[in-house]
C-alpha cells in the first residue's frame, strides 16, 4: 500500500525532530543568608534592606546540568493510529539513558525546578523507564509552565 506523499513527509519530519539534542536541567536549593540570615519565628529574613538575599532571608543556587535526550513535541490535533497511552500526554516527550532517571526525578518533585527545551520552560509530570526486552531508556512527560519570577 502506498501512503500519500504529505503523509510521507510529516513522518519524515516527525523522525527527524526526535534526534539528539542538548537540553538544560534546572534544579535550585535554597539556603539561609549568610549576611543577614533567616528569622524561623517570622519566616522571614532578618534585614529587608539585606543586599544578598532581597530581604527573603534565603539565597537560591541553581544546580545546572546538560543532558542529551531525544524530544518530541506533542501536535494535539495530530491523528494518532496504533496504541494510545495511558495519562497525561503533556505537551512534550523527552527520552534519556536511563542513568538520568534520578535526575528527572528530582525536577519533578522540587518546587521551581524546570527543564530547558528549545527555550520553553517545562515541567515533568511522570519519569518512567522504558522496557524492550529490560530497560532501555527514561521516557519523560512533560508540560510547559511559567516561570515565577521573585
Amino acid at each position: 500500500m502506498l501512503y500519500p506523499m504529505i503523509s510521507q513527509i510529516h513522518t519524515r519530519r516527525d523522525v527527524e525532530s526526535t534526534f539528539n539534542r542538548q537540553v538544560v536541567v534546572c534544579i535550585p536549593s535554597q539556603t539561609d543568608c549568610p549576611v543577614c540570615g533567616w528569622d524561623e519565628f517570622t519566616q522571614s529574613g532578618k534585614d529587608v534592606a539585606c543586599t544578598t538575599c532581597n530581604g527573603t532571608g534565603k539565597v537560591t543556587t541553581w544546580r545546572k546540568s546538560r543532558v542529551s535526550v531525544r524530544v518530541m513535541w506533542v501536535d494535539e490535533a495530530a491523528p494518532r493510529f496504533g496504541l494510545v497511552t495511558s495519562g497525561d500526554i503533556g505537551d512534550v516527550w523527552l527520552s534519556a539513558a536511563t542513568v538520568h532517571k534520578k535526575l528527572f526525578e528530582k525536577v519533578e518533585e522540587t518546587d521551581n525546578a524546570y527543564i530547558l527545551v528549545d527555550n520553553q520552560t517545562v515541567k515533568p509530570t511522570s519519569v518512567m523507564y522504558n522496557e524492550v526486552q529490560g530497560r532501555t531508556s527514561v521516557d519523560i512527560r512533560c508540560k510547559i509552565i511559567k516561570l515565577q519570577i521573585s
